[in-house]
């Protein structure tokens, strides 16, 4: 069955099925051998040629399962087996994605430990010509025995010289733990790092990527697993996802692309993603950095973010402090006073799950930071914590997650209240203040006042806004309105403009909840007139209003979304007007 290719899992939803799209030049004939309980084939035999979809309705959910199909190659009258790991999930779910990449970076070999060590620039390992160079998978061999200890998937996040090496290994730990594949293409080093969104057209990147695409697969074929990549990544020295990434990544017929910074105006030349969400998102054509409807195509982050303390240090400083990347807390001094504070992160994340339907809670590693002990610690302290509790899956798992969950005109949202998860600001304002770590946290006034915690936020971002809010403020300190993106100018190396966001005064509200219409009357004094401004009310009764996002109606016929969580209440106010604002909302509530 050499002219076949097969995708790396089956992964289904309850009540929404499954789809196993196999891919040959030639004409097969596909029959289910053998189904896991909880799948049902729609078909008994399937013909097709080129993309040749198989459908399963789903009934149970299914961690560990093996579906079996039996392929007839009608063009040269092949016939086999193909054995395929099989996951089906409920339709709301928060995932763990472990992610380690490893990839060629021409101009340097990140093997050797002494330049590590040493931190001087006479001591890297460099080439001077633009072909040479290594990766550093020797290096990504400790963490992958911390990863794969309590049996969790890793997803591999390799170029096709990485493939070309260790496909026989990948595909063994594929069998064993669920590993995954995604395709990070070569790159280029701190010296020579350069930026293909800015240098190249899609057509022209297309073509750097796809030959070393078609090595990787390759690679695999030969070692026994002829899958395909649902997703991909870019390193921020070949210039990280932006507009011309996204684009050849659809073009080649990627369901995703790993790379976002949130909160990130630039690093190393690229990650212009200032003005990104936080989580998964389908990228608006045109303007990548914002959510659009209307493909089945996914940005997930480089990393995930704590967007409590992220919050304090914009722009980027404070994303490559709180973030899921081990160096970066480790570099700040938080894993000396607090070693649960990734999955406490976790668990504000999950928590917040019944506002929304998803939430991608993704760690990431190079391989030529793998090396670093104390970083590596800290990923294996938080997988020990929370390994048993939840859904661990790979990135290629989650994209296919993620298209059977939303059609392509639908857009998910998130909305979170978030407790700080950090729980050492005083140990680290004093080691800050000595200089033991970066003399930011006690210069900041403003993050963990007094050495406490900082207030509860409340967040939000879906195809129409992104806003961060801080308890007992009534708007938010961050706000960017996604529906002016036609009249904001796109730049390949700018951001997505913020919002100036007016200070309110004489801010009032009252809610009435009756005969299941909410009514919530509010009033306020604008310093500022503003197209749309979320409002928030701070320890409001719920009077029986469900949290989560809800769809209202004001006083002028307009619609706004109304959201609601354990401690806070917000309205979308439309055509602010400088000084008072008297508004009326009107919500029907389902039974």
């Amino acid at each position: 069955m050499n002219a076949v290719r097969v995708p790396q899992s089956v992964v289904g939803i309850i009540g929404r099925g499954a789809t196993v799209t196999l891919r040959s030049p030639d004409t097969l004939r596909v029959e289910p051998a053998a189904v896991p309980d909880g799948l049902r084939p729609r078909e008994a035999t399937t013909r097709g040629t080129g993309e040749v979809p198989v459908h399963f309705a789903a009934t149970r959910r299914i961690e560990k399962g093996t579906l079996r199909l039996r392929v007839t190659d009608e063009t040269t009258g092949d016939t086999g087996e193909i054995s395929l790991p099989v996951r089906v999930w409920g339709p709301r779910m928060s995932f763990i994605c472990l992610v380690q990449s490893s990839n060629t970076h021409v101009g340097w070999d990140p093997r050797p430990m002494a330049q590590y060590y040493r931190r001087l620039d006479e001591d890297l390992v460099l080439y001077d010509d633009d072909t040479s160079g290594n990766h550093a998978w020797v290096h990504a061999r400790k963490l992958e025995r911390i990863f794969h200890k309590h049996g969790t998937p890793v997803t591999w996040l390799i170029d096709d010289t990485v493939a070309a090496e260790q496909a026989p290994q990948i595909a063994e730990w594929h069998g064993k733990y669920g590993d995954g594949v995604s395709f990070l293409p070569r790159s280029y080093f701190y010296y020579n790092k350069r930026n293909y969104n800015l240098t190249r057209t899609p057509d022209e990147t297309r073509e750097i990527l796809v030959p070393q695409y078609a090595a990787l697969l390759d690679a695999f074929e030969r070692a026994g697993w002829p899958v395909y990549c649902r997703t991909m990544g870019a390193d921020q020295w070949v210039g990280s996802p932006g507009g011309v990434f996204v684009e050849a990544a659809q073009q080649m017929g990627f369901e995703g692309i790993w790379g976002i910074g949130y909160d990130h105006q630039t690093c190393d030349t690229s990650m212009y993603h200032m003005g990104a969400p936080w989580d998964v998102f389908k990228p608006k054509a045109g303007n990548f950095r914002i959510p659009g409807a209307g493909s089945a195509f996914w940005c997930f982050q480089w990393t995930t973010r704590d967007i409590v303390n992220t919050s304090y240090f914009r722009p980027t400083v404070g994303s490559t402090t709180f973030s899921t990347d081990a160096d970066d807390i480790r570099y700040n001094g938080i894993p000396r006073f607090q070693d649960d504070y990734y999955a406490r992160l976790l668990q504000e994340y999950r928590r917040n799950l019944p506002h929304h339907d998803v939430n991608v809670f993704l760690v990431h590693q190079e391989d030529h930071d793998s090396h670093i002990h104390g970083s590596n610690d800290v990923l294996e302290a938080f997988v020990d914590q929370v390994h048993g509790m939840e859904t661990f899956a790979t990135m290629d798992e989650i994209a296919a997650w993620l298209n059977r969950r939303f059609a392509p005109e639908e857009h998910p949202y998130q909305l979170i209240e978030m407790d700080d998860p950090l729980t050492c600001h005083a140990e680290m304002q004093a080691a800050s203040l000595v200089g033991d770590i970066p003399r930011r946290f006690a210069k900041n006034p403003l993050w963990g006042r007094g050495g406490r915690p900082n207030p509860p936020h409340l967040a939000y971002y879906g195809e129409d806004f992104m806003w961060i809010c801080e308890q007992p403020a009534p708007v938010p300190k961050i706000l960017y309105n996604y529906t002016k993106s036609d009249a904001y100018p796109f730049a390949e190396d700018g951001e997505y403009p913020e919002e100036t966001v007016p200070a309110l005064s004489r801010v009032e509200v009252r809610q009435q909840n009756v005969a299941g219409t909410l009514t919530i009357a509010l009033s306020f004094d604008a310093s500022a007139a503003i197209e749309a401004l979320p409002v928030v009310f701070w320890n409001e009764p719920l009077n029986n209003v469900p949290e989560g996002l809800l769809e209202g109606m004001d006083n002028a016929g307009r619609p706004c979304h109304v959201w609601r969580t354990r401690s806070a209440l917000a309205v979308l106010v439309r055509d602010v007007r400088e000084g008072e604002n008297p508004r009326t909302i009107t919500v029907a509530l389902e039974e």
